[in-house]
């Protein structure tokens, strides 16, 4: 199981960790936004807008909040379930799977 932990968080971070590309065009779409793109609310002046972009592609989909670009990315967490465990010890169980794997 721990040699499957490897081998998706590899994946993960060969497959999602593009850069951002952007163009003059979208350097200034960005400059000049209004709203953001992930919550459709306006700026104020206390706001801080950043370039949100795909961790796949490294696209420029629009200018975003910093909480809302943090909220909207991807986690590196791989949910894991386990069927047929009986009994109140699973529960044991399973959290010491989750504490090695965190070492």
């Amino acid at each position: 199981m721990l040699e499957e932990v490897k081998y998706c968080k590899n994946i993960i971070k060969c497959k999602f960790h593009k850069p951002l590309k952007i163009n003059k065009i979208d350097e200034g779409n960005f400059k000049q936004a209004k709203e953001c793109h992930i919550c459709g609310e306006k700026y104020n002046e206390t706001d801080r807008r950043v370039r949100d972009h795909c961790h796949e592609t490294g696209k420029y989909p629009g200018s975003a909040h910093g909480k809302c670009n943090l909220n909207f990315q991807l986690t590196s967490k791989l949910p894991v379930i386990f069927h047929y465990l009986k009994g109140y010890d699973s529960h044991f169980i399973v959290q010491q799977i989750g504490k090695i794997v965190k070492k």
